[in-house]
């Protein structure tokens, strides 16, 4: 039986594609990542098989030659649509075959449908177990310009902060996977006019059409009536809007980086100079500080803002937070503690330079930059570093985070014949079940670790002589 679709001829493609402008359509952020990446690294697209998803295949393949080498497309089957949901399978299948991209496939054990947020956690299950078997942890998505108008009317109702506001973002981190959305100046509408103009075929989930669907309801009512109601581009406008909430949001985190530092004593917070402070700076600072204190990534269940009006108050009456927490005031110092034992975990967290970052067993964390004159490099360079407490590593980039060790973590550390598991090194030292569980492991942006404290710094980070900007890691 031939199949429903066919692939225009490859030349073809190459023309109308270096028509395309990528250099002011795709998000300045992402197009440093891609030049900071190392050459070795792999790169998975999220493909459905939709239009979104197959156009940013081709952009990627054409417009990206140095990475074609280096994709992977991954294809997720949930089963809800019968035949259709394998036909969307067999479409991605073909389209790697036709452009000579590796893919990675998973289903759906069973055809239960589930709602919106369960299929995509299904998705990224998926993507953590590539990650795992694949060592894969950078993924492009194809979200686009109407995904943010959508993503934004989604939010409105649900009293989201800025940070909820300037979803989705060209670059987000969600535990050690990097999620990358090149196409978010690129509306609906012009990419399946490019599609249809280079005669790339793609599969129409139908599903999108029904109406059970919040998001569905907003994309196919409320979107089409806002377009209409403007007479300026509505999405354009949408777009640059999210950008100046993510710059908006940037220095409230920058800000309150800082005050948090001021604010916080050991594990308790100065009250005085926590209620100083707007309410936006102080429900970041609160976040913080319970995520540090009680090893997870805590949630107020909706009682955030009652909870910062009673310890402005000074008199907190909130006892119905989650896991047990109680917060009290006691000589001018905010405490909290759950009465039920949470096993320690970092979750993934951004390392800023040049400031501490206390973690919940009690130690300090902090990243300096240095340049090569220093003389604190010339104790690396002869090797009398405590590698308990410090690690020098070339300045690839800025962009640092750590967070717990995970199932499959590999580390390649200095002096090494190449990479091993984390947890194995960890045995191999006879650490503790508890040490292994609190160490924090400092990755780079594209998910790689740099160093764990008690190890060497990672060999492809390694300073030389010649090393011009460095950075030194210090846990203590």
């Amino acid at each position: 039986m031939s199949l429903p679709w066919a692939f225009p001829e490859i030349s073809d493609l190459e023309q109308l594609f270096a028509q395309i402008q990528v250099k002011d359509r795709i998000p300045s952020g992402i197009l440093k990542f891609l030049d900071n990446c190392t050459q070795h690294q792999k790169f998975a697209i999220g493909c459905s098989g939709g239009a979104d998803s197959t156009f940013l295949t081709f952009l990627l393949f054409y417009k990206f030659p140095s990475l074609q080498d280096r994709l992977v497309l991954c294809h997720f089957n949930h089963r809800l649509r019968g035949e259709d949901s394998g036909l969307d399978e067999e479409f991605v299948q073909e389209m790697a075959l036709y452009l000579g991209i590796p893919i990675k496939s998973d289903r759906q054990d069973s055809c239960n449908k589930g709602d919106e947020a369960s299929l995509r956690n299904q998705r990224i299950d998926f993507f953590k177990r590539m990650q795992i078997n694949e060592g894969i942890s950078n993924y492009f998505l194809g979200h686009h310009t109407d995904d943010i108008a959508e993503t934004f009317i989604w939010r409105l109702p649900r009293s989201s902060t800025v940070s909820g506001l300037h979803s989705p973002k060209p670059i987000s981190a969600y535990d050690q996977l990097i999620f990358l959305r090149p196409l978010l100046n690129f509306s609906r509408l012009e990419i399946r006019e490019f599609l249809l103009k280079f005669k790339i075929p793609w599969r129409e989930d139908q599903s999108n059409n029904e109406a059970k669907y919040l998001r569905n309801r907003i994309r196919k009512y409320v979107i089409p009536a806002w377009k209409e109601s403007f007479e300026c581009d509505l999405l354009k406008g949408i777009a640059k809007t999210r950008e100046l909430l993510e710059q908006d949001a940037q220095a409230l985190d920058y800000y309150s980086d800082k005050t948090y530092q001021k604010c916080k004593i050991n594990k308790f917070i100065k009250i005085n100079h926590f209620n100083s402070h707007p309410v936006a700076i102080r429900r970041r600072i609160l976040r913080r500080w319970f995520t540090e204190i009680l090893f997870t990534g805590f949630s107020f269940d909706g009682n955030e803002s009652e909870l910062l009006k009673q310890i402005e108050n000074g008199n907190i009456k909130a006892t119905d937070l989650p896991n047990n927490i109680r917060v009290t005031i006691k000589n001018g110092l905010l405490t909290a503690e759950s009465t039920i034992l949470i096993e320690p975990n970092i979750p993934l967290t951004s390392l800023p330079l040049g400031n501490d970052l206390f973690l919940s067993n009690g130690k300090r964390i902090k990243a300096i930059p240095l340049n090569k004159n220093n003389p604190a490099i010339q104790k690396a360079l002869s090797k009398s570093v405590d590698e308990s407490k410090e690690a020098f590593v070339t300045a690839v980039n800025s962009n640092l985070f750590l967070r717990s060790r995970k199932d499959g973590d590999r580390f390649e550390s200095l002096g090494s014949n190449g990479s091993k598991k984390v947890s194995k090194l960890m045995i191999d030292k006879k650490w503790s079940h508890h040490r292994k569980k609190e160490t924090p492991l400092i990755l780079d942006a594209t998910g790689n670790i740099i160093w764990v404290p008690g190890f060497p710094p990672n060999e492809n980070w390694k300073i030389t002589a010649f090393t011009e900007k460095v950075i030194h890691l210090t846990y203590d």
